[in-house]
Formats: C-alpha cells, sequence, structure tokens
C-alpha cells in the first residue's frame, strides 16, 4: 500500500466519520423535542420568557439558538420544571 493509498483510506474515514456527525447533529436540530423559545413560554405558563432564555444561556443541551432565535428543549424544560 503506497502512501497516497493510507492518505485516501485515512481521507475516507474522516469524511464517513464527518457525515454521522452531521447526520446525528440535524437528527438532534429536526426533533420535535426542540419548540421555539416563546411557545415554550406559552406551553408551560408559569415561568417567563426572559427567565427561560437565561436557563437557555447558562445551561448546555437547554436551549438552541438558530438564526438568531431560541428553541428549547422540551424535556429538558419538564425536566427544570419537575413536571415528568
Amino acid at each position: 500500500m503506497t502512501s497516497v493509498d493510507l492518505l485516501i483510506e485515512h481521507l475516507e474515514a474522516a469524511l464517513a466519520e464527518a457525515r454521522a456527525f452531521q447526520a446525528e447533529q440535524e437528527s438532534e436540530r429536526a426533533s420535535d423535542d426542540w419548540i421555539p423559545l416563546p411557545e415554550a413560554a406559552d406551553r408551560f405558563g408559569c415561568v417567563s420568557k426572559e427567565l427561560i432564555q437565561s436557563w437557555c444561556q447558562r445551561n448546555e443541551g437547554f436551549g438552541q439558538k438558530r438564526a438568531g432565535r431560541w428553541y428549547v428543549s422540551v424535556a429538558k424544560m419538564r425536566a427544570k420544571l419537575e413536571l415528568g
């Protein structure tokens, strides 16, 4: 096996890993678990938009910012409010 073959093999493996990571990230973002921050405030009703935004900013995985807007994990919101 030549050095070029080894390089190609490594590049193909790295590309496969990058594609798998990208698919995982897209799947997580597309999940029904993520709702816009205003919808979360309306749905859960007991907390303000400002408080939810601060939770998004301070807690990894609680919220995601997409195109300048916050999306909130319903599962994390339920856990934070101890709703099961």
